[in-house]
């Protein structure tokens, strides 16, 4: 759009911008840290989440791998194998000892 109208957009609406997640946000009337913004690209649903005060979780079968995870320098709150496994762990969770990353308990 910026280049066909040669101009700089005013608003970025898309992810990964806060502002977008602030219009969903205040349409559902809750706070950013009630939300966790789960998906599977980093540079995308992973900064929305984070550029937004929200809590976030990487799945890790869709597009994004655990190397890229370092390899990008975005740090997701939680990492998860699969959607499955965090509706099967939902407030079932523990803190990592060597990051502030946690893992879904699967004990």
């Amino acid at each position: 759009m910026e280049a066909a109208s040669q101009s700089e957009a005013d608003v970025v609406i898309g992810k990964p911008s806060a502002y977008f997640a602030s219009k969903a946000l205040q349409r559902l009337g809750i706070p950013a840290g009630r939300c966790l913004m789960v998906g599977d690209r980093l540079e995308t649903d992973i900064l929305l989440g984070a550029n937004s005060d929200m809590r976030t979780a990487l799945v890790l079968a869709g597009i994004a791998s655990a190397d890229d995870i370092e390899r990008l320098n975005i740090f997701p709150d939680y990492v998860i194998a699969t959607l499955g496994e965090l509706v099967a762990n939902t407030g079932n969770t523990q803190q990592t000892a060597t990051t502030d990353r946690t893992t879904m308990n699967t004990a």
